[in-house]
């Protein structure tokens, strides 16, 4: 007669019992799993994690009428992460066709100017001739930001441009 070891008896029957474990109660087997798994969080070794709380949110309108800029304000010790811009208004031109575009200039980090133009398209009809629209995600990191209304062509003449950015503050580490 063949006698198995003990050890492989032992192992078998381990074996057998955590195999009905995982199938008659499969939360217990995750829970016997998640036990063998540890993260550990320390200062010399953070998650990295980006808390955008609703307080943290913000929202500004310009009305752009000519071309030169005006700043947004931004709180000190904070950074501007534009997330989305809506634009929409009408210009006009006396010397030709007109293609007005918004222009964002931002500093970070005590660095040069960024600039980041967004030209506007020509809404077909039923709107008036001379409405331009644009509505787009974008990503813009700013310490500093300027919003202006430019041209593209023909000088400007008449122009209402409105313009809301949404995004969030983060605070500069």
């Amino acid at each position: 007669m063949f006698r198995l070891p003990k050890s492989v008896l032992s192992f078998g029957a381990g074996a057998v019992a955590l195999g009905v474990l995982v199938f008659a109660a499969p939360r217990a087997a995750h829970a016997i799993a998640a036990t063998l798994v540890q993260v550990a969080n320390t200062s010399a070794n953070p998650v990295l994690v980006e808390s955008i709380d609703a307080k943290n949110a913000f929202q500004m309108t310009l009305i752009l009428s000519t071309v030169s800029l005006t700043p947004v304000p931004i709180p000190a010790g904070q950074r501007l992460v534009v997330e989305f811009i809506s634009i929409g208004g009408t210009a006009s031109s006396t010397s030709g066709a007109t293609q007005p575009v918004v222009v964002l200039e931002s500093t970070l980090n005590g660095g040069p100017v960024g600039e980041f133009v967004f030209d506007l398209t020509p809404t077909p009809v039923p709107l008036p001739a001379g409405t331009f629209v644009l509505n787009q995600p974008t990503k813009i990191y700013a310490d500093t930001l300027n919003m202006g209304l430019g041209d593209s062509g023909a000088t400007i003449t008449g122009s209402y441009i409105g313009v809301t950015i949404s995004g969030h503050l983060v605070a500069i580490p």
